[in-house]
């Protein structure tokens, strides 16, 4: 097998075994959600021996934030801990403020430069608690910022909800017993809007074809649906969904994807728009690119939204980075479920990326690659 297309599972105590101090630099996002301290915390000893850049960023027109990001820089106190901010409405200047992050911290010296000869970095990325929309631009940036020979190690740590995994996890009562009403991720849209750097090669006479990779929220994807107006929509599957039985995740995945699917048959019945579906992994980036690249047919302005777990959402960045017909859409949520938001589970998903893959070489280009509002 091809060790790219390797992804690893273990367990949450076991992340120092399979790190060690391999990295130059790990990057996270400072959130609400209980898993976003759990591989720093798990880190803390090295980094502070070791004094590696630790790179952490946080949406700071959120009035929540305070009380995590406070926790984040009393936990990391004594290491070489920066806190970035970002604006999560202000998707241009949050592009700025990550490209120029990276260049100053990680350039030692010109590493970024796109020298050659510049020393090849190991990036040790926490994907788990950042929004898709920022985990995508911060993507393209590493791709295409660091020097030839850079690896990004992407870490995932599932939720509680997430399929068994042996002797390493279990659900919780408290979690079999959790109130349906209070299950919800996240409401409402503000705005949808193309991701800084993934607009795609659009052509003006070519139908519009949404691809959706749905998770667990339904009513923003069909408020998704309802705002980009296309002209095909492609559902996608978890490859799971079938010859599986009494796992929770599946269930709700392939709850979530019949309401969309019920919703979209009454569009097919008004606009006679043409409904189609395909597979994809929420645990595997790979099989997520190679399966989106072959449904996203040349002649079509593709329109992708990831409303599943970060993991695909690497897969279909790759994947748009590789098609140049594939736009990536992302719907700003209005409220999220910050009480009840499902706690961290005990299981770690990791994967490398060589930054040598044969991405786009090209940047985004701000005077037609910006974050245009759908509506």
């Amino acid at each position: 097998m091809n060790t790219q297309s390797i992804v690893n599972k273990f367990g949450t105590a076991n992340l120092v075994k399979h790190i060690g101090n391999w990295y130059d630099c790990f990057i996270f996002s400072i959130s609400y959600e209980a898993r976003s301290d759990v591989i720093w915390r798990q880190l803390l000893v090295d980094l502070k021996q070791s004094q590696k850049p630790v790179l952490s960023f946080y949406n700071e027109n959120h009035d929540y934030i305070e009380e995590f990001l406070s926790k984040a820089k009393n936990g990391l106190e004594g290491c070489a801990h920066t806190p970035i901010g970002l604006i999560s409405n202000r998707p241009l200047a949050s592009f700025d403020i990550i490209k120029n992050t990276i260049n100053k911290i990680l350039n030692k010296p010109s590493a970024l430069s796109k020298n050659d000869q510049a020393k090849p970095l190991k990036i040790l990325l926490d994907i788990t608690c950042f929004t898709r929309e920022t985990l995508a631009m911060l993507f393209l940036i590493l791709k295409e910022y660091l020097p030839k020979g850079s690896v990004i190690r992407c870490l995932y740590v599932e939720a509680d909800y997430v399929e068994d995994a042996g002797e390493e996890y279990e659900h919780t009562e408290k979690n079999r017993s959790i109130d349906v009403d209070h299950e919800w991720l996240a409401k409402g849209i503000d705005d949808v809007r193309f991701i800084v750097g993934y607009r795609g090669e659009v052509s003006l006479l070519a139908k519009k074809h949404l691809i959706i990779l749905p998770g667990r929220e339904e009513t923003r994807t069909c408020n998704i649906i309802d705002r980009v107006m296309p002209d095909k929509i492609t559902i996608g599957r978890t490859e799971n969904e079938e010859g599986r039985s009494g796992v929770e995740i599946f269930g709700k995945y392939a709850r979530a994807r019949e309401w969309i699917i019920s919703y979209c048959t009454h569009l097919l019945s008004e606009k006679n728009i043409d409904i189609n579906s395909f597979v994809f992994s929420y645990k595997d980036p790979w099989l997520t690119m190679r399966n989106l690249i072959a449904k996203a047919q040349d002649g079509e302005n593709i329109m992708v939204s990831c409303m599943n777990t970060k993991i695909a959402t690497i897969g279909v960045c790759m994947a748009a980075l590789l098609q140049k017909n594939i736009q990536l859409i992302y719907a700003a949520p209005l409220l999220y479920n910050r009480i009840n938001y499902p706690p961290a589970g005990k299981v770690i998903r990791m994967f490398d990326i060589p930054t040598s893959l044969e991405f786009s070489s090209v940047l985004v280009d701000k005077g037609g690659s910006g974050p245009d509002a759908i509506c």
